[in-house]
């Protein structure tokens, strides 16, 4: 009986307890006051990610296999020895697809959402996501883009036409987010590669870029237009110029010239190329002509 009645009393305690209000935990316990968000980082310095990436889609290992296809270059020995005989797997563009989306895409929107404001920044976003992407669909055909970034975890694959359309779309936004942009921040002239926040340079290689799309859709008369807008000189390229010492090993490189002379020594050059021949007035492939 004595058993009996402790464990009622035990159970109207609990019980009482539990009906006691409790301490409420602030919402904001676990924020810590401290922590940085993206929005705390000056977005011009997402774009030496970008730009370092599209260096990567440009210069890089499907640009060499495009060298061999189109004559400019011969696979000697070894993996482009395979390559240069049409072998090759799905593999060899892993880098191109992972440069461009995750490299380029990810950078360049979160530039346009974060400074929204700035002409120049955002301008020179698009210019570079339609140069990565762009190139994507001149190499590829048809990729993912419409629905990139976006809710839908398995994007379609739009067709080539309407990506390089979409993409000559974006430069007409940036041609005109580059017209009524200011000068460039310190931190931008640090910060862009290509051409230190020149928005003359960028417009004109928008412009460019707007014929070459043009061009390979054999729309010769937009892509003459775009053309006499774009790049006049060899000093307005779009060129990446390595800024650290080259000859130290972690110094900035050339990337091309690291596989030709470096890691890749004699596996592949230009000797006995389709190209040299057709410049070489003592082949039989020579087509040099007088007017030229």
């Amino acid at each position: 009986m004595r058993n009996s009645m402790k464990n009622i009393f035990g159970l109207v305690l609990v019980a009482s307890i539990l009906m006691l209000p409790s301490c409420e935990i602030p919402a904001d316990l676990n924020d810590n006051p401290n922590e940085i968000t993206l929005q705390d980082v000056d977005a011009s310095l997402f774009l030496n990610g970008a730009q370092l990436a599209n260096i990567m889609i440009q210069n890089s290992h499907v640009n060499r296999i495009t060298g061999m296809f189109s004559g400019q270059l011969v696979g000697y020995t070894s993996l482009y020895s395979n390559i240069y005989g049409y072998s090759l797997s799905t593999v060899e563009s892993n880098d191109e697809w992972n440069g461009c989306y995750t490299g380029v895409l990810t950078n360049v929107r979160h530039i346009r959402e974060a400074a929204a404001d700035n002409k120049l920044l955002t301008g020179i976003a698009q210019v570079m996501e339609a140069h990565a992407v762009g190139t994507l669909a001149m190499l590829m055909g048809d990729v993912p883009y419409s629905e990139v970034l976006t809710d839908v975890e398995d994007p379609k694959f739009d067709s080539q036409v309407s990506v390089l359309n979409a993409v000559s779309s974006l430069l007409d936004g940036a041609i005109t987010d580059l017209g009524s942009a200011g000068g460039p921040t310190s931190v931008l002239e640090s910060y862009d590669l290509y051409y230190g926040g020149d928005k003359d340079k960028w417009l004109a290689a928008a412009y460019t870029l707007k014929a070459r799309y043009a061009l390979i859709q054999s729309d010769y008369g937009a892509a003459l237009s775009a053309a006499d807008n774009g790049i006049s000189s060899s000093a307005d390229d779009m060129n990446f110029v390595p800024r650290g010492d080259a000859a130290t090993a972690d110094g900035d490189k050339n990337l091309f010239n690291e596989i030709i002379s470096g890691s890749r020594t004699g596996d592949l050059g230009n000797n006995g190329s389709f190209l040299l021949e057709i410049l070489n007035d003592s082949t039989a492939n020579y087509r040099g002509n007088a007017k030229t």
